[in-house]
């Protein structure tokens, strides 16, 4: 028994004993203090021993207490037996109710439930629809929580969670609270064990970021002891604003005794000591009903000779009074009738009461100051703040507008690449491929167009996922088959060593993208994608995603797409780096290798950061489009822009709408920037060459190896490598060769980079030969020497070798300077 408690029932019994008129007999009537310090399960013990030994054994005649209910109930269950009467005015479990446990007890203060429905009828009065709760595990938590889970319904309200926490585990603590801050709690029911439970609960609720203006707690009355004791400021100013319910004591009724209580012991009276005044009252009103019923006098009922009788609770407790607080009687069970409540704000580490009435009747007396400082009621959820994408945002809107650009550029190259796709810039580069590239980057573009939709639906969902796996998979299966055909022209130990057609080419990439269909097809055709609307309580944002109502296959197949796409990668990169020697007009590869390092980079950042990283959907739009953007504006500079721009800037559009007879524009050469043909004069001129209509109806065109043997000279650019001083051995580079009779038979070869490199041979000294009859490549040797060359098409390859074999068996008159055969370097030009 506390000491607020103790000089409230000694008060109370000096006015009994020297009151006749409510005692009688020359025995006083004292109040002893035993053992009121029970805080934990381990002391249950010593509180039955107690009970045993200093009570029962002791020759008392009731028992005042306990505070906690949990105690209470060992009390009570052992005084059972002995028939010993016991009062309690803050035990509130309505397990005490069960007289077949608890025979002998009776208290002044009504149960939990009446309690819980008054903490109801608050979160009522306040507009609050949505509570969780954080309770002991111990009766009188568990009382009040039954009640509260039993009722919400009927108030209107949910309840969000409620979690029983320990208090030999602080970790737990720690874990039940985080998971109601993730439920997005507002509104918290608080009804630990005790003090100990409670100031570690205030800890954790602290450590976790859950105090302040958007939190409100309501607690039972036993949170009166936490905030009474000084030790505890520092937790207790966490929770300012905090609102406690208890049986309502001190009134207008309760004047006289705070007069007594002052005069007695100069002090005012501390909450407690008045309701022990009244059930000590209780106890005298009871043995005076004793006296009268049974005629016992003072001295039997103090040696306990009244416990023949064997009174139950409803006999012992069958008679009311007007006590200090207001008048007390009691139901059958021994539970008193009187349900009266008030609630407790605490402001500033006081206590002021803002409402008092009983259930179905409370009245808000002050207005309640919350843990801003104010009295603006907070909301029972959070403020979510919108996250949805949408085409109003000032950061989408600017991506979607720098999309809207890239798109309409790539739209419109893709028709000058239909117009002029026999145009000598373009033809080489094979126009079909890019504008299967842009077809690829025009479907990447569009998915972001999807990915904005504010609201999303099973369409835009699935759309969005189908475009940007059949666009990739379109732009980095070109880019493949382009790597891959430039490797087997120019570095093919493997393949064969034939120009690839379109045809072939298209199939390649036809079967690559068709992978991906297939995919997209089983992905949104068994398992597709819903959108799922999300209220991250814990963030306070709201916000949808897409999501297939199958987790597990649907994360299998963003897996194959990934792992499928991440090797088309790969393979990509492999063939970049394989062909990154290709030099000068045939350094498209090095321009595919930027491209594809490019998305490399690109996709790897964007699955770092939106697959990885908990970003909320506008950063999360915003980096992943960004990414898209740079991945896809790279991508088209290197494939396709830079051609496109050259042309133009050539202006020479007018003559150039027919390509050579060159079989379709995919053979070796043909991949670089310049289309070669065979005959005299260079092939760089910027005239394109005639069509065979052209020549049959030109009186004065001249078959070109006719002209070539006829003029003795021939000269033209192709990629060579070999042993040499001026070429190296595995990297192709462009040279300009010439053969020629006079003034003595010549091989002559230029460097294109920088004419100041270059060597001549005799003819004499040149064996030449094709490999195999397909072979566009053909052979030159000599003995300081070895040159592979690499033509457009197996018939230019024929040719070449024929005529430096006819020109080695012309004229050979004049000389040549011993010189004449060893490596050239000047600081002009070999030939004009």
């Amino acid at each position: 028994m506390t000491e607020r408690a103790l000089l409230g029932a000694r008060l109370a019994a000096d006015e009994i004993t020297s009151d006749p008129t409510k005692w009688f007999g020359s025995v006083p009537f004292v109040v002893n203090p035993i053992d009121d310090q029970i805080t934990d399960a381990e002391a249950y013990g010593k509180t039955i021993s107690a009970v045993q030994n200093s009570v029962i054994d002791a020759g008392y005649n009731g028992v005042l207490g306990d505070r906690y209910s949990s105690a209470t109930e060992m009390v009570a269950y052992t005084l059972a037996e002995s028939g010993i009467f016991q009062c309690s005015i803050w035990s509130t479990s309505p397990s005490l109710s069960n007289k077949v446990q608890f025979p002998t007890f009776f208290r002044l203060v009504a149960d939990d439930n009446f309690q819980a429905l008054v903490i109801l009828e608050l979160v009522k009065s306040q507009g609050w629809k949505r509570i969780g709760a954080l309770v002991g595990d111990e009766s009188y938590g568990q009382g009040l929580l039954d009640k509260v889970r039993s009722s919400v319904d009927s108030y209107g309200m949910s309840l969000l969670a409620s979690y029983t926490f320990y208090t030999n585990d602080p970790e737990g603590i720690d874990y039940r609270v985080s998971q109601l801050k993730a439920l997005g709690a507002r509104i918290i029911l608080l009804f630990p064990n005790g003090e100990q439970d409670a100031v570690l609960l205030f800890r954790s609720l602290a450590a976790n970021g859950m105090v302040g203006p958007d939190y409100v707690y309501i607690g039972g009355d036993n949170l009166l002891e936490v905030m009474a004791a000084t030790e505890n400021a520092a937790d207790v100013a966490n929770v300012q604003g905090l609102l406690m319910t208890e049986a309502l004591e001190y009134s207008e009724s309760t004047k006289p005794f705070e007069a007594n209580f002052l005069a007695k012991y100069g002090r005012a009276p501390l909450s407690g000591a008045v309701a022990w005044y009244d059930a000590t009252y209780a106890f005298a009103y009871a043995f005076q009903k004793l006296q009268n019923d049974y005629g016992y006098s003072a001295t039997d009922i103090a040696n306990n000779r009244w416990l023949e009788q064997n009174l139950n609770v409803t006999q012992f407790t069958n008679f009311s009074f007007q006590g200090a607080m207001r008048e007390a009687s009691w139901m059958p069970d021994g539970d008193s009738m009187n349900a009266l409540f008030h609630v407790m704000n605490l402001v500033n580490g006081t206590y002021n009461e803002v409402a008092i009435g009983e259930v179905g009747d409370l009245t808000i007396t002050n207005k309640i100051v919350f843990a801003s400082g104010l009295t603006d009621i907070p909301s029972d959820s959070p403020m979510m703040v919108d996250e949805t994408i949408g085409y109003k945002k000032p950061a989408p809107v600017a991506i979607i507008a720098l999309t809207a650009v890239l798109l309409a550029l790539i739209t419109v190259s893709i028709l000058p690449l239909a117009v002029f796709r026999d145009h000598r810039l373009l033809k080489p580069v094979s126009p079909l491929f890019m504008a299967l590239s842009l077809v690829g980057m025009l479907l990447c573009l569009l998915s972001i167009f999807v990915d904005a939709v504010g609201i999303p639906t099973k369409t835009s969902c699935n759309s969005y996922m189908a475009l940007m796996a059949v666009g990739f998979g379109t732009v980095v299966g070109g880019i493949l088959v382009k790597l891959r055909r430039l490797y087997r022209i120019f570095d093919n130990r493997i393949a064969h060593r034939r120009a690839s057609p379109n045809s072939e080419l298209l199939a390649e990439s036809g079967v690559i993208v068709l992978v991906e269909f297939i995919l997209v097809f089983i992905w949104a055709g068994g398992y597709p994608l819903l959108p799922q609307e999300h209220n991250d309580l814990v963030a306070a944002t709201h916000y949808y995603t897409c999501e297939s109502a199958n987790t597990s296959a649907s994360k299998g197949l963003s897996a194959a797409v990934f792992v499928y796409n991440g090797l088309l990668v790969l393979a990509c990169c492999y063939f970049a780096f394989a062909t990154r020697d290709i030099y000068s007009a045939y350094n498209e590869a090095k321009a595919i290798g930027v491209a594809i390092y490019n998305i490399l980079f690109c996709a790897i950042i964007i699955l770092l950061t939106t697959l990885l990283t908990p970003l909320s959907p506008v950063p999360g739009f915003l980096i992943r489009s960004a990414f898209v953007l740079v991945a896809v504006g790279v991508a088209y500079a290197a494939l396709c822009g830079r051609f496109l721009y050259s042309m133009v800037a050539s202006q020479a559009l007018s003559d150039e709408y027919h390509a050579a007879d060159g079989g379709g524009g995919g053979g070796p050469v043909g991949e670089s920037g310049a289309q070669h043909g065979s005959g005299s004069g260079s092939a760089h001129s910027g005239i394109a060459p005639l069509t065979p209509q052209q020549r049959r109806q030109s009186k004065t065109w001249v078959d070109p190896k006719a002209a070539a043997l006829t003029a003795g000279y021939k000269n033209d650019m192709f990629p060579i490598r070999g042993t040499s001083r001026i070429t190296a051995t595995s990297q192709w580079r462009n040279f300009h060769i010439s053969v020629m009779v006079k003034p003595s038979p010549l091989l002559v070869i230029v460097s294109e980079k920088d004419q100041a490199v270059g060597l001549a041979v005799p003819l004499k000294q040149v064996t030449a030969e094709c490999a195999e009859q397909e072979d566009a490549r053909f052979t030159v040797r000599w003995s300081k020497g070895a040159l592979q060359v690499q033509t457009s098409k197996p018939a230019d390859a024929q040719d070449w070798v024929q005529t430096i074999q006819a020109f080695a068996r012309g004229d050979t008159r004049g000389s040549v300077s011993p010189a004449v055969g060893a490596d050239i370097k000047r600081s002009e030009p070999l030939l004009e």
